[in-house]
């Protein structure tokens, strides 16, 4: 398996937050926002959606 590290650090090829943008996975959006949450920031479900930051597509905010 090749592997391909994102400037987060983390290995695309099972992060989590990339796999479910890859996979449309909502119930892993779902997951992941409830465990990415803290006190002061909630994330929500649409939140993630990562592509690889070595993708060519642009994310505007």
């Amino acid at each position: 398996m090749q592997h391909n590290f994102g400037y987060c650090g983390l290995d695309c090829n099972i992060c989590e937050g990339f796999i479910a943008t890859r996979d449309n996975n909502d119930e892993i959006r779902k997951k992941l926002a409830k465990e990415w949450s803290n006190d002061e920031y909630k994330l929500k479900p649409e939140d993630i959606n990562c592509l690889g930051c070595h993708s060519d597509q642009v994310f505007t905010f």
